[in-house]
């Protein structure tokens, strides 16, 4: 299966992205010296007060609303 990978070259220590297999040899694609593989951070998007995921507090607040209504019956 081919993936894209983040890979740092050895010698320019330019960072780019390579679409290979994980048993490949990764080149530079700027001066096409050997390259590593390099773990790339995760990108998540957190809400700014409380940290959690935007789709969570929103889950959390609708079943809050849905609660408070029940309890007034």
């Amino acid at each position: 299966m081919r993936r894209i990978y983040d890979v740092r070259c050895t010698s320019c220590n330019t960072v780019t992205e390579a679409f290979g297999r994980e048993s490949d040899d990764f080149r530079c694609g700027v001066c096409d010296s050997p390259a590593k593989r390099i773990v790339s951070p995760v990108r998540s998007k957190l809400e700014g007060v409380s940290g959690d995921f935007p789709g969570a507090a929103i889950k959390w607040e609708r079943e809050h609303a849905r609660g408070a209504t029940k309890d007034k019956r």
